[in-house]
């Protein structure tokens, strides 16, 4: 059991207030639908603190199968696909109802329901440990074993100070991601309209074929029966391993040995993009190596010639994206593959070198504020997670706390 500050209160999870569970209303009934009260299921309660959903029942649907709770209600998700891999629980700002998928907890008097969310929440490694197998892929989390969690708690005053700091962070923490997703967009619209809008069919502007852009290279991966050719200091990339544009460094490496056993190695400024994987599904994932490396057979690269700055020539793919993934077909079991013959068909613009330059400064410039965005926000998602255990076990007074989220805000 975890020890606490002698003022605390320890008590199993089954104590701290009144357990409900949830339902939904019959489908077949127009009435019960389509009303102003959210009707909050496992796939909907995605937020910490909840005030809609993308089905609301009527006040008589609320009465017909499912349950209405009031504000400040704790409320977190006992089955579904979610519980796999994380924890689903919010606090109800608004009245709402809500699906068998869920259960809800009424703070008995003396918890604050936003503190003990937040105490529950803190422990989530704990509760994904207690899901098991419902079948299909489902999580099942027992609420016998959940109640059995113990938590502690101090007097109320304290509770609410702990929570506002919590929400004070968290605050923070969503507005620096709203500023990295809203520089991230300006970012993709800039990108889009610097290199795959207008200007490739201006006349300052030559229009080429992507194939006639640089030497093209296959890539491979050495056997990996071979010790000699592994876990060497040489970057071998693979489609899933290809997520940032500036090419490091990858999860796995090969030996010198290795990269002429299979594999093809490229020196720095090459440009390299996926053909073939899950991720071509979703997205076209380009990047330019920023050292020699090596690549398998599920990419593709690129050595642009002497008319074009690498960088640019690797924006401008990257800018391509939505047409690229318009020529992606199906290679089985989910994967997509990308025809080089299509992508060699691909038209781009050309501007002088001095253009390309400019271009270039340009969008390495907003690249950079949006790694420094989110990087900051990773900080203070950091930063949230070790005072929450800190405040949350007694560990970090509440005095520390406030004082350390005003030196970070």
């Amino acid at each position: 059991m975890r020890s606490y500050p002698s003022d605390w209160q320890v008590i199993r999870l089954a104590k701290a207030g009144t357990w409900l569970s949830g339902g939904t209303p019959p489908t077949a009934n127009p009435r019960y639908w389509n009303g102003d009260i959210p009707w909050v299921s496992a796939a909907s309660l995605k937020a910490f603190e909840i005030s809609d959903s993308d089905r609301n029942v009527t006040r008589l649907g609320a009465s017909a199968g499912t349950r209405l709770v009031s504000p400040d209600t704790v409320v977190f998700v006992v089955r579904g696909m979610s519980l796999k891999k994380e924890f689903r629980i919010g606090i109800t700002v608004t009245e709402v109802a809500f699906g068998q998928d869920c259960k809800a907890l009424i703070p008995r008097g003396d918890l604050n329901a936003r503190f003990l969310a937040y105490a529950i929440k803190a422990r989530s490694h704990q509760v994904l440990c207690m899901v098991d197998e419902a079948g299909h892929g489902t999580g099942r989390l027992p609420t016998d074993q959940l109640g059995k969690l113990s938590i502690g708690f101090p007097p109320l005053p304290e509770q609410r100070r702990i929570a506002e700091i919590l929400d004070s962070l968290e605050g923070s923490v969503s507005a620096e991601r709203q500023a990295a997703e809203k520089l991230a967009r300006v970012y993709d619209a800039h990108l889009v309209a610097l290199l795959a809008g207008s200007n490739c069919t201006t006349q300052r502007w030559e229009s080429v074929d992507l194939g006639s852009a640089g030497m093209w290279y296959s890539g491979g991966t050495p056997p990996t029966s071979n010790p000699s050719y592994w876990n060497g200091d040489i970057p071998w990339i693979s489609a899933s391993s290809l997520k940032e544009f500036d090419i490091l460094d990858s999860d796995r490496r090969i030996t010198e040995l290795g990269a002429c056993a299979g594999s093809r190695l490229v020196p720095e400024s090459t440009i390299l993009f996926v053909v073939r994987g899950m991720s071509l599904k979703t997205e076209f994932r380009v990047g330019i190596a920023g050292r020699r490396l090596a690549f398998g057979q599920d990419c593709k690269a690129i050595i642009a010639s002497p008319r074009f700055e690498p960088r640019f020539l690797a924006y401008t793919l990257k800018a391509k994206s939505q047409e690229v993934l318009a020529m992606v077909d199906e290679a089985g079991h989910g994967t997509g593959r990308l025809s080089t013959g299509l992508l060699q068909r691909i038209r781009i613009g050309v501007p002088d070198k001095a253009e390309q330059r400019g271009i270039v400064k340009v969008l390495d410039h907003m690249g950079n504020l949006i790694h420094h965005g989110r990087v900051r926000c990773l900080k203070l998602t950091q930063l949230k997670h070790g005072l929450m255990q800190g405040l949350l076990t007694g560990q970090v007074k509440v005095a520390e706390a406030e004082k350390f989220v005003e030196a970070v805000a």
